[in-house]
């Protein structure tokens, strides 16, 4: 999870300095995992 914040961190107040090849790939890496939570989430509180 903290690297998702340092990750949200980096891109909304450095933006300028964001590599650009690493967002696609970490977004591929780490989507699934993502959706699946707020899938979860959204199941539990339903």
């Amino acid at each position: 999870m903290a690297a998702r914040v340092g990750m949200r961190n980096r891109i909304a107040h450095g933006y300028l300095l964001v590599d650009t090849d690493i967002v696609p790939r970490t977004l591929e890496h780490y989507f699934p995992s993502i959706m699946a939570t707020i899938e979860a989430e959204l199941a539990n509180a339903g």
